[in-house]
């Protein structure tokens, strides 16, 4: 980005003050993440939608405005964006975080944390954080995997805490089944996907096409994506078909992993994902997740010690195998 966008984007950053009255009133914001009259809770998140025209209005309408409004699905102008705003909106003492989403050609939605207390697990690509009940929501562990269907008690799965492990997640649009895997390095894939077959019955002459994507992964020096998604080609077959969509991770060294305490920062560690089966495509199934949010969650659990943590790890080594927790198919 050269110095003409920089100083575009600070232009707007320090205008994007203006829009702080409105956060005031309910038909401007959405609580998206303290509930109210949820005890819960241990967050307030709030979601504003920002218009196109609004956009342009806060930064002056330019070529240049134009250009940073669609790119902004680039990392680089969103990461300058966000910094530049989390800078002001800090010096002002009235939010902690800002993350930017390019909702749609006309729609950019930003997300406002008020403090750094919750540790997040957040997608790089980021999507609209789940929140609704985690009543309609089941939580996988580290080598589990469940498989659900909009028709389901809980039609939406999810899992966090990839770092070298992978999370094999993929919806099936026409009949909205969805499935999501926690494979960690020492997993038997091919026997993973050798259960799906089994767990999942088409009807006769039914081809079940699903989309897929990975995420996590993202300190594994061995590429175990690739193998996955080899298994996942072999495994096609006349009644089921897996399509890798995209990678929805990217590989950080461990230095940038240890600082998983910042929103800004975490949001872009690939570590959770929510499945919705209730949505009309993988990209809108697709959601956040943030179990520190979850009363029922694992996170709440984790009170061992590394000598316990070691012994899990052992366990999983000599098992290998993924444990299906949950299926909400009929």
């Amino acid at each position: 980005m050269n110095q003409t966008h920089v100083i575009f984007s600070q232009n707007f950053a320090t205008r994007f003050l203006d829009i702080y009255p409105s956060l005031t009133t309910k038909e401007d914001s959405i609580i998206v993440g303290g509930i109210a009259g949820d005890s819960t809770a241990k967050v307030m998140d709030f979601h504003i939608a920002i218009q196109k025209t609004r956009f342009m209005e806060l930064t002056g309408s330019s070529d240049i405005a134009e250009k940073i409004w669609s790119d902004l699905k680039i990392s680089s102008h969103k990461r300058i964006l966000e910094t530049l705003v989390t800078n002001f909106i800090r010096k002002e003492r009235v939010f902690h975080d800002c993350v930017f989403f390019k909702a749609s050609e006309t729609e950019l939605y930003i997300y406002l944390r008020h403090s750094s207390k919750v540790i997040t697990q957040q997608p790089q690509a980021f999507s609209p954080l789940f929140h609704e009940s985690f009543d309609i929501l089941h939580e996988i562990i580290q080598g589990g995997y469940a498989i659900t269907s909009k028709e389901s008690s809980k039609p939406v799965i999810a899992t966090w805490h990839m770092a070298d492990c992978v999370s094999f997640v993929a919806f099936n649009v026409l009949r909205k089944i969805g499935i999501v895997a926690h494979i960690d390095t020492c997993a038997d894939v091919p026997d993973f996907f050798e259960k799906l077959t089994k767990n999942i019955q088409p009807v006769k002459d039914e081809c079940l096409e699903f989309d897929y994507v990975l995420i996590g992964g993202t300190i594994n020096p061995y590429n175990h994506k690739e193998h996955i998604k080899l298994i996942a080609e072999k495994a096609n077959n006349l009644h089921l078909k897996f399509n890798f969509i995209k990678d929805n991770s990217e590989l950080l060294p461990p230095n940038v992993l240890a600082k998983d305490s910042g929103w800004c920062v975490s949001m872009r560690l690939n570590r959770s994902v929510a499945l919705d089966t209730r949505q009309n495509s993988l990209n809108e199934a697709l959601k956040s997740y943030e179990p520190d949010l979850n009363i029922h969650s694992s996170l709440h659990r984790r009170t061992g010690t590394i000598y316990e943590s070691y012994q899990f790890e052992n366990k999983r080594e000599k098992e290998k195998v993924l444990t299906l927790s949950y299926s909400g198919l009929n």
